[in-house]
């Protein structure tokens, strides 16, 4: 099931990168709603996949405050967005998806970071004390590795922010 959910989003993921704003513009709804469930999970080969759609839906739609009125189709993607991100941080779930997400928020918007600076910044500590702890043969070595440079992209690129 798995391979065919990363094949299908492959195939999306090509049409899709032939595409320009107008394409993105047009089929906003629908691109949104099958991405979402790809970027939570906890399979790199989607994430990677995924993660330019979500980049160009970002730009195209930059993630506002989230107490500000929404109008449109796109207040329901935004709505997942928030509490994708917060929950993520919050719980240590789908870290790469999550993290891949606010890294894409904040290259637009980097002052969004504040809402997510607090929990980013304890994740940001929990994975750095494993890194610490663990050994090299570890098998979430590699991971962890990511994971903190995602998080260090991050905050660099939202520094002023923090």
């Amino acid at each position: 099931m798995l391979a065919l959910a990363v094949s299908a989003a492959k195939v999306l993921q090509v049409i899709a990168a032939e595409q320009s704003d107008t394409w993105y513009l047009a089929n906003t709804g629908q691109l949104q709603k099958l991405i979402r469930k790809g970027l939570l999970s906890e399979d790199s080969n989607l994430h990677e996949t995924l993660q330019p759609i979500f980049d160009q839906l970002i730009r195209l739609y930059p993630l506002p405050k989230e107490e500000e009125d929404q109008h449109g189709e796109m207040i329901e993607f935004h709505q997942f967005v928030y509490s994708a991100i917060g929950e993520g941080l919050r719980n240590s779930t789908s870290l790469a998806g999550v993290l891949g997400m606010l890294k894409s928020v904040v290259k637009v918007t980097p002052e969004r970071i504040e809402h997510f600076s607090q929990p980013l910044m304890r994740i940001f500590s929990k994975l750095t004390k494993e890194h610490i702890h663990s050994s090299q043969t570890n098998q979430g070595y590699e991971n962890n590795v990511r994971l903190v440079m995602t998080i260090l992209d991050i905050c660099q690129m939202s520094v002023a922010f923090l």
